[in-house]
This record gives C-alpha cells, structure tokens and sequence, in this order.
C-alpha cells in the first residue's frame, strides 16, 4: 500500500504517535498495516502541519514536541523523493560483474556444498529449481534444459538461483556415493504429499515484503487449527462448547477462569478481560513481544516441528491441500466446510429459523411462571412485572438460565437468545446463540428495538455493557438504553447505530468499573470517532462495579424509605379529614359575618384559614395516590407543544412534575403546571427552567 493515508487513518497515527515518546517505522508499518514509506510520507504531513515535532535517530523516530490536532492536516502535500539516477545504478551492476569475473564466476560453486547446508539449517530461504535426474556421481549438476526463468547456464553447468518458494523437500535429500547428494522429488500425481513434504516447504524467508507476510498469516488463519496450536504453546485450552469455540486461560494476564475464546474455524481468539482479538501470529506477538513479521515466522517454525513429530491435527484439512495453498499463496482459500472434524451441517432458511426461534422465545416466556428461583432473582435484581413483560424475559428449564431474546432492531424478529445461568454450581454464568446467518452476537445490540422510537424522537441512545444495564437504565432512569454484550463497541454495531437510528444520535458511554471497562471504553471511543458520532463518557459511582448494580442499590433503598412514607399516608388517610371538612364547611356556610361581634370575626376567620389548608390537604394526599403513567424527556411535537410522547402532550393549566437540579446528586421532583408567556410555554414557580430536554412526568388516577 503506497497511497496516503485517509483522514481516518491519519488521526490516527497522530494519536499513535502523541501516546508514545519513541517509535520504529517498522513496528508502526505493522500496526497500521502500511508500507514504512507510507509510514514516513504521513509523519512528513503531520510536521509539515506543525502538529508533531520529531527527531530521526538511527534506532527510530523520537516525538519531541506534539499540537492539538487539525483537519487541514489532511489537506497538505509532500512532495516526493527524487528517483535513483539510472547512471549510478548502472555503475553498481558493473562494479559487480566485474567483481564477480575476478573470483571465477558464480559458477564454480559445487551443489555438494551448496545442499547439505540447506539440509541442515531448515530456516534457509534458498530453494532449488532442477529435477532429481539432474546430478552426476561428482556432485556437479548435469546439462539439461532449464525449468524456470531463473536457472542460468555456465559452462554446462546449471547454477539453482535464489527464489522466494521452496519448490524442494530438503528432508527428502538422500545420499548416493560418498560426498554425493541427490534429490528425492515429490510425486505430486499419485498424491504423495506428506506432512513431512509440508513441512519443508514452509519456509518464510528473512528479507521479504509485507505483503508476503500478510499473505503468510491469513493461511496461517486458513490452515493451522488454533487451539491445537495453543495447546502447543502451553495454553489451557478446553472442549468446544455449543458455540462452536474453544474456552481458554488467557496467558496475558492472571486467568483462572477461561475468558478467552479460540475459534478454530475461523482461526482467531478474543480474550473478553483484555478486550484484545487476533490470530495466532497475534498471540505469539504478545506472549513473546516480537514483530508480527518474527511472530509470523515462529508460528511456521512451530508447524513445521509439529508436522515432522506426525502431529497432523495441527491441519485443518490433508496436507495435499495445504501444500497447494502454501505454494499459491492468497489464491487457494480452504472451503468453510472441509474441517476434517466440522460435520456437514443442513442450511436452514433464516425464514425457518426467525420461526422456530419466535416459538422458542414465546415458550421460555411461557416457563418463566414454573420457575420460583427465577422469578426470586428478577426480582432481586430489581426488575418488574412490566419491564419482564416488555423485553419477554423467560426460563430455559433444561439450563435452569434466565433467557433474553435479542430482537431485529427493526423489525422484532427474534435472531437469538442470551443465557444467563441462575444455577450456584454453574462455572460460565453467561452464553450465547452460537453464530449463524441469522445471528451474530457481535452485530446486533440488546434492547434497541424495544427504545428505538424514544431513542429517534430524543436524538439519544445509551449504550452499556451487559443486558441488566440496559434494562435497568431504561426502567429507572426512563432513558433509551441498549447493551453491546462486551466490553466496548463493534463496527457492525456502529453500523446498525448509522443505519436505524441516524448519524446525528448522541450517544452515552456508560461504562464499568474495572479494568475491562476502561479497555473497552478506549476501544469504543475509537469506533464512535470513526464513524462521526458526538459521544460522551459515563461511568457509575466508585463503589459500584456497573451501573445496574447502582441503580439495583438505590432502588432497594428508595424502597425502604417509601416504606416510611406510605406508612405516613395511611395514618393520614385514616384520619376522617373528609367528613370534618364537609361539615365545617356546612357549618361556616350558615354564618353571617356581618352580625359578628369583633372576637368572634376573628375566629371565623381562622377557621375558615384552617378549612382551606385541610382542603389543600386532602387534595394533595388525593394527588399521592395518583400512579406515575408517563415519564420521559420533554420536546416540541408537530403542533408546537411540548410532550413526553406521542400520547402525552401539555396545553395551559395542566399539571406536570418535572426534575431539577438534574446534575446534582440526581435532581428532586416538583409539582407545577404549563403556562404561555405568548413566546413559548414554560413551568409556573419556574420559570427560568428551559423545558426542552427536561426530564417529566404525569399522575392520574387508576381506574
């Protein structure tokens, strides 16, 4: 890749490059998967824009100084290198072939010589052209017709040059004669193939294009069974589960339970505590700290040891086929189906399958009332009969797991469920619908169908870790929330953002409290940023590990102080103000004031005080009992009122409680009602609240 980099792609190298203080070309040619030239031409850019200042060392590139980031960086021009002038180059090839006349010529040298050393030394780049019939009992190479572009002839001699892919097994040298060797060749038409054949041919040279090495790691991906692989490198890798992956101990930080997942079809892992995903290159990069090129190459030594102990597990198909990838490399790609231990699956029509699941969705929903431990834990976990009944929360029974469907974002569809175990004996608390052409875990976002409209109408979205965040957040908070089911964002995921909800969404990352989240949250920002989101970061109280555990807490607490308050409305109910206030009333009605002398005025002008604060009284605690219907953000409909939504809208004189102080400590409600200045509506007794954005709600009586 020669071209400039993309805007994108620029950012972030400025990034890269502010967070660390020192640099090799090399290794950031790695990361960005560019050529180094690209690498150079790009941090010319950024010095030309005056956003970095550096210093070239003969180790790498020191970053002395660093500006706030510009997008007229993108708009500079560098101008490039001048081109090798052609005379010097023709003076270098001279120089040589002079050179190469006064030792004798290239010539001279014996294949006796030349072909031990590649016997022995496996990591050779070397690799020989003529057939086996080619060598005489001295050793020298016999005339014959050549049998590549790249075989010179010198006095009757042909002299094997040096190519990129080895096209010989040195494993299959065999001695003839004393200090004779000859080439055993590969019979390629009676499929004589072998692992060992294999084997030899996988050598990546030291000197070659990224490209090349690139190449290498996707048929690395293609060929090499991950976690026999893993296994190998001493990782604890466990049976394949319903999912089709394999659970391991992650070797990059203390894992005593498996939190990484090796996918062998696929040949990649992700390890959900480090938020980090690769291959096996990968894997070997960060266990060994090496250079992707060097992590390519071990993992190719390490098969190539492997295939000549026999271990052909390490293969995911017969060693004939692999060898035919190695040798056309990037253009023989192994079907999906030709795991030697993957059976022949039926392909079932995502029609069939959206069917079987919303029957299978319904019944877990069904069950859930069979379950009184599930019901305990809902419950427990602060979730209600209403919020249950909205997401259709069910039971697996043959699990003993709380079940929650992951619903099209559009359309309702169920592509897939989420397992949540309730058994004290369960290892793994958490697991998935296994991957198919109906559902990805990694493309969909838990409860965005159910907030989608109130998401769209407030141009906000919510986005947590795991699924109770969400449900909570929306059941407490009144706020459109839906769970990405990791630790941070994919870009499937801020795809499906773009295309359902818009480009113009705010969205907040509420994030956890541990070390995953903070990875995460990085990664996320990353995403969002690409893609053009306005976005901000939230994080629960310290104490808490996420945000479902916060409001979990506060509600149980709200709980036990609402206990103290219903307890005041029932002494206060039973007193019978009611029937006091009807006769006083009666009583005050047949009383001429003018008659009175003036004690006795004064008197009845505090009872009638008193009567009027007993009507407000009873009015108020009438309002108490009065149940919450409606709660939302307040914007402007279509016909210029405000509204929490499509149901609820306020005209002059209607009563409505709405949250101030917002931001600190979570607000309070007061109740006041909707008047017109004749510019706009705004809230009696407060009047400088800006309506727009303000979180409110409405009362009235159950019937």
């Amino acid at each position: 890749m020669n071209l400039d980099m993309n805007t994108n792609k620029l950012y972030q190298l400025y990034v890269y490059l502010v967070n660390h203080s020192f640099v090799r070309i090399s290794d950031v040619a790695d990361v960005f998967a560019v050529h180094r030239a690209t690498v150079w031409r790009n941090i010319r850019k950024l010095e030309i824009a005056n956003l970095i200042q550096t210093q070239r060392t003969c180790e790498g590139v020191k970053i002395e100084k660093v500006g706030e980031w510009r997008q007229d960086a993108t708009q500079v021009k560098v101008v490039p290198r001048k081109a090798r002038d052609s005379n010097v180059a023709s003076k270098t090839v001279l120089k040589e072939k002079i050179r190469i006349q006064e030792v004798g010529g290239r010539g001279n040298a014996r294949t006796e010589q030349v072909v031990p050393n590649v016997a022995m030394e496996m990591e050779s780049n070397v690799a020989f052209v003529p057939s086996c019939n080619c060598v005489d009992k001295a050793g020298n190479v016999a005339s014959q017709e050549p049998a590549a572009a790249n075989v010179s002839y010198i006095k009757n001699h042909i002299v094997p040059q040096l190519v990129t892919r080895a096209r010989v097994n040195p494993a299959t040298l065999v001695n003839q004669q004393s200090g004779a060797t000859a080439l055993k060749p590969i019979d390629c038409e009676k499929g004589e193939i072998t692992a060992v054949s294999l084997a030899s041919a996988l050598i990546l040279p030291s000197k070659v294009s990224t490209d090349r090495v690139r190449a290498a790691a996707t048929w690395i991906r293609e060929w090499i069974d991950l976690p026999v692989y893993f296994r190998h490198l001493g990782i604890t890798v466990q049976r394949e589960n319903r999912s089709g992956e394999h659970p391991c101990l992650c070797p990059l930080h203390g894992d005593t339970e498996p939190s990484m997942y090796a996918n062998s079809e696929k040949g990649i892992w992700y390890c959900h505590a480090c938020s980090i995903s690769g291959d096996a290159a990968e894997m070997v990069r960060h266990m060994y700290g090496m250079r992707f090129g060097d992590a390519v190459r071990k993992v190719l030594k390490d098969v190539r040891q492997l295939l000549f102990k026999g271990e052909t597990r390490v293969l995911l198909a017969i060693p004939g086929e692999a060898y035919r990838a190695w040798i056309d490399l990037g253009k023989y790609k192994r079907p999906r189906n030709q795991s030697s231990r993957k059976q022949k699956t039926t392909t079932v029509s995502n029609k069939l399958l959206k069917m079987q699941r919303w029957e299978l969705a319904h019944k877990y929903a069904a069950d859930l009332c069979l379950s009184q431990d599930a019901k305990n834990y809902l419950r427990e976990r602060g979730l209600d009969a209403n919020t249950i009944r909205t997401y259709g929360i069910g039971w697996d029974q043959k699990t003993n797991s709380i079940v929650f469907s992951n619903r099209d974002a559009v359309t309702g569809d169920v592509l897939g469920f989420t397992y949540r175990s309730i058994a004290p004996t369960s290892k793994k608390r958490y697991r998935n619908t296994p991957d198919d052409s109906l559902f990805q875990k990694g493309a969909v976002l838990f409860g965005l169908y159910e907030v989608l409209k109130e998401a769209k109408r407030s141009k906000t979205l919510y986005l947590v870790e795991g699924g109770f965040d969400a449900i909570l957040m929306r059941q407490e908070l009144r706020v459109p929330a839906a769970a990405m089911q990791a630790s941070h964002l994919s870009i499937e995921q801020a795809c499906l953002i773009e295309r359902v909800v818009g480009k113009d969404v705010k969205i907040y990352v509420v994030r956890d409290n541990d070390e995953a989240g903070g990875k995460g949250v990085e990664l996320t920002k990353k995403t969002l940023q690409s893609k053009g989101f306005d976005y901000e970061v939230l994080r629960p109280k310290n104490v808490f590990k996420d945000i479902a555990e916060q409001l979990q807490t506060e509600k149980q607490e709200r709980m036990r102080k609402m206990g103290k308050i219903n307890t005041m409305k029932d002494l206060l109910g039973k007193l019978p103000l009611s029937v006091t206030v009807q006769k006083v009333n009666q009583i005050l009605e047949n009383i001429e004031p003018s008659v009175l002398s003036a004690d006795e005025r004064l008197e009845y002008h505090l009872l009638n005080r008193v009567t009027e604060h007993l009507e407000a009284a009873l009015y108020d605690l009438s309002y108490l009992n009065k149940k919450v219907t409606a709660q939302g953000r307040l914007y402007k409909n279509s016909s210029g009122r405000y509204a929490i939504n499509e149901d609820h809208y306020f005209t002059c004189g209607e009563t409505i409680e709405i949250l101030v102080n917002e931001e600190e400590d979570g607000g309070y409600w007061v109740r006041t009602r909707i008047e017109h200045n004749g510019e706009d509506y705004y809230a009696v007794d407060r009047p400088k609240i800006r309506l727009r954005g303000t979180m409110a709600r409405v009362r009235y009586l159950q019937g």
